[in-house]
């Protein structure tokens, strides 16, 4: 696979595909996990979306609510996770 193109629409293809919803569901919370403990390790706070709440943790692991907002837009579950739907 030498072109751009090719690659470009070889990942479109992937993402697109149902069967393959899992794996990028899969990679994609297993990268923000890490990036979010490498963040608090570094003694950094990190602010994400859980259910309708935007909270920031901090490394000492305290949780702030920030807002409640009444729309996100962001696809989530109950539990706050983001659900990536099925074309």
């Amino acid at each position: 696979m030498g072109s751009r193109k090719k690659k470009s629409e070889y990942l479109s293809y992937i993402e697109e595909t149902p069967k393959q919803i899992g794996r990028i569901r899969d990679v994609a919370s297993r990268a923000t996990s890490e990036a979010r403990k490498r963040a608090l390790k570094r003694g950094n706070y990190v602010t994400y979306l859980e259910g309708k709440k935007i909270i920031r943790e901090y490394p000492d692991g305290k949780k702030v609510t920030l807002k409640i907002v009444q729309e996100s837009g962001i696809p989530v579950d109950r539990n706050g996770k983001l659900r990536l739907s099925k074309r």
